[in-house]
Order: structure tokens, then sequence, then C-alpha cells
């Protein structure tokens, strides 16, 4: 199994492709957002420097043959969202990244408006359907088939193997990729996971308001409750352990470090 780890700009410590350098054998793709643009991550605040060393790294990450994915996986663009400024701002940021020989061999993304946009003006891109997007069944597979060439499993369905099996025989025969996210902490079948998505997509704003004391995580409030604790237990993530039990149905796994610095 190889494996997708996201980007982060380190204060202190080794760069971090000198890290993904060390484990390059086991690493398929980097994740990464554009400073100062929404996505499924924290945003990190828009400079020339904050720029200029993400293609400083991106471009040591690429010559060690590692695969860049573009994330646009915010849950919510807003006012944007179908915007020719928005369409624009897209095929930019691909420019630009291309100048800098740092363009991404994938986008993943939740909106089918972006992946319109790429599979419209640069089709080279292989373009991901977020895990964001909870698209767990061949029947939603199909429908956005046209725009994603490969999708992000649902994790409520990824600990029931013989299911995960039917899904890749399916992708395989429609030539689709299937990936998966191993370490997500979130419930399974989280009711409160879009409301979390647009919190982290407007997190910037949001920071700016004087905001009620309450906590908006159905999981950190449903965790209080010490008999409610077993459901840690019962959640999407999958013991190292077993990773090799997808070997051959998962294309590539992948590594949330939103909030995990190691």
């Amino acid at each position: 199994m190889r494996f997708a780890v996201g980007y982060q700009q380190r204060p202190f410590g080794a760069p971090f492709s000198e890290i993904i350098h060390d484990y390059r054998d086991s690493i398929a793709e980097v994740f990464f957002a554009w400073p100062g643009a929404a996505s499924g991550r924290p945003p990190v605040m828009q400079s020339e420097n904050s720029v200029e060393s993400l293609f400083h790294e991106l471009r040591a990450i690429r010559k060690d043959g590692i695969a860049l994915d573009f994330l646009m996986n915010a849950n919510c663009y807003g006012d944007d969202a179908l915007s020719l400024d928005f369409q624009c701002s897209i095929l930019d940021m691909l420019k630009r990244m291309a100048d800098e020989d740092c363009r991404p061999a994938i986008i993943t993304t939740t909106s089918p408006f972006v992946a319109h946009t790429v599979k419209t003006c640069a089709a080279d891109i292989e373009v991901r359907a977020s895990v964001n997007m909870r698209i767990g069944t061949t029947q939603a597979m199909d429908y956005a088939g046209s725009l994603f060439d490969s999708f992000y499993l649902q994790r409520d369905y990824q600990r029931n193997i013989d299911y995960v099996r039917r899904v890749s025989d399916w992708c395989r025969t429609k030539g689709k990729k299937l990936c998966m996210l191993a370490n997500s902490g979130c419930l399974r079948f989280c009711p409160g996971q879009t409301f979390h998505d647009n919190i982290i997509a407007h997190c910037v704003s949001i920071g700016k308001r004087a905001n009620a004391d309450w906590n908006p995580h159905v999981c950190w409030n449903l965790y209080q409750n010490p008999d409610r604790r077993s459901e840690f237990l019962k959640s999407t993530w999958i013991r190292p352990e077993d990773i090799c039990h997808y070997e051959g149905l998962i294309d590539v796994c992948k590594l949330a470090t939103r909030q995990h610095s190691h």
C-alpha cells in the first residue's frame, strides 16, 4: 500500500519535503491547498512568501517522483460557487503552478463545478471526488462518472471489506480509481459532518466574529458522556495492522494530517 499525505508548513525542524524524501518509497501523493483559499484544511494566510515556500517544497517533492494533489475540497465556496471569476482563478492557479514546475497530477474536489472546469480546460489532470462528498455507492459513482476519474470511498463503509471489494471491482470495470482515508477521527455516519465541513471552509471569517460559547463538534460533545466513548472504537479509522486487507482493492490510502503534525 502506498499513501497520500498532506503538506504542512513547518515553523521549525526539517522541511516537509525532507521528511517526504525519507519515506518516498511508501508515499504516492502529497496533497496541498493554495494559501489563503478555502479548502478542507485550516487555511494558511496568503502572502508571496507562503506561495513561494509552497512552490519550493512542491518542486522538491515532485523530483522524488511523488504526485502532487491540489485540494479544492471546501464544502462551501459561497457566492463564488458557479462564478466566472472562480473559474478563472482555478485556471490561473494551475497556470502559475505549471510555470513554477509544480503542476498537480490530481485535483481533489467537492465541487462538480471545479471538476467540470478541470475536465474541460485541463483534461490531463486526474479529477478525484473528495471524501467530503461522502460517495459510498456505485450508483453515486456512476452518476458522477463523467466528472471524476477517481473516488474516495465514503469512510463509513470502509471497514466492511466485502463491500469495499464490490466497489473496487466496479471501479476497475469502469476504469476508475478507488481511494480511502485511513485515519479519520469522525464518528461513523456523523450527522454533523456537513455542518463541520462548512465551519472549516469559513473558519477565517468565523474566527473574526463574536461567537457563542458552544462546542460545535458532535463527537466531542458525545464523548463527554463516558457511556458513549465506545463510539470511538466503532468509528471509521483503520488500524495499521489491518491495511493489508485493502491491498489490491484501494489504489491510494490517504493519511489525514490536518490536525496531526506527526
